[in-house]
């Protein structure tokens, strides 16, 4: 499970631990987002910051 957390975008990182996700969305949903960055932001319903 931590490994799939290590290819996580770092700016996602820092808004879960910001608490900048949406509700209900937890280090058990992050586990299952696919690997590119652009699409793990968009599997969250949030757009990449810039």
């Amino acid at each position: 499970m931590a490994l799939s957390l290590a290819f996580l975008d770092p700016r996602l990182i820092e808004a879960a631990c910001a608490g900048r996700l949406p509700r209900g969305h937890g280090v058990s949903r992050l586990v299952d987002l696919p690997p590119g960055f652009d699409d793990q932001w968009a599997a969250l319903g949030m757009t990449r910051p810039g």
